[in-house]
């Protein structure tokens, strides 16, 4: 984990600007602002597959890779949704008092040569 953010005070309804990888597994380490723990457990996010041939070794590559961090190429995001504040539009049950996150892949990786 690094010492200091990726990404310092993300504003609301806001994105922030891209950075390289190697590939490999990411965990995410959403905080609130000013705070110290994690507001989500374990986020990992998505690892993708790599492309490969359906017949087995020496076949021709049929199925392309699923994007993720795993995957060189590829580019994923990860969406903060707050939790639901008494007053709002949105439910007030169980499930949205809890803030959330979607993953999204936004590019998938090349094609190999040859597919």
């Amino acid at each position: 984990m690094p010492s200091t953010p990726t990404w310092a005070a993300v504003a609301p309804y806001s994105a922030t600007t891209w950075v390289n990888q190697a590939a490999g597994t990411i965990d995410y380490n959403v905080r609130a602002a000013g705070g110290t723990t994690a507001m989500f457990a374990d986020r990992q996010a998505l690892p993708g597959a790599a492309a490969f041939s359906s017949v087995g070794t020496g076949g021709k590559i049929d199925i392309d890779a699923a994007p993720g961090t795993t995957v060189a190429g590829s580019a994923v995001t990860l969406i903060v949704f707050p939790r639901s504040v008494a007053g709002a539009r949105t439910p007030q049950t169980a499930a949205f008092t809890i803030p959330n996150v979607v993953n999204m892949w936004d590019r998938r990786p090349p094609r190999p040569p040859g597919v």
